[in-house]
């Protein structure tokens, strides 16, 4: 490295994931990590799905995390970590009509929290279990 710091970098072949047309970083011809600017909109949704997270780059330094764009001319330390996020995708269909158990099973692996389960798709967990509280889902899912 430039500066004689040991970085390890995984290699990804950009072109080969990149098929929907650009990517938020990229390695220049000079071996220069450069941020692009696809983060400023979340993936959309389709179909009554709601938009996905946008990308996100964070540099974290002595333990400070700061998100960063283009910048340029940052000087990195031993310990320094970029920290790289890529977009969620947008959702397919109304959340609020996903089936109950579907659901409960992505909270069951992990894939969502008890509250993303209430508050995305309107299911209600009882407290302490993986029951759901019927009456309380039937109104959660009649007010969205």
């Amino acid at each position: 490295m430039e500066f004689g710091i040991p970085i390890r970098v995984p290699h990804i072949d950009m072109t080969a994931i990149g098929a929907g047309g650009g990517s938020i970083a990229r390695i220049d011809r000079g071996g220069m990590l450069r941020v692009g600017d696809r983060m400023k909109f979340a993936p959309f949704g389709v179909l009554g799905g709601r938009s996905g997270q946008p990308a996100r780059i964070a540099l974290v330094q002595n333990g400070v995390t700061r998100l960063i764009t283009k910048e340029t001319g940052i000087a990195l330390a031993r310990g320094d970590r970029i920290l790289i996020e890529y977009p969620g995708g947008g959702g397919y269909g109304d959340p609020g009509t996903r089936e109950v158990e579907l659901v409960v099973r992505d909270v069951r692996r992990g894939y969502i929290s008890r509250e993303t389960a209430r508050a995305a798709y309107g299911v209600v967990l009882k407290d302490g279990s993986l029951e759901v509280d019927l009456i309380a889902t039937e109104k959660a899912r009649r007010v969205r």
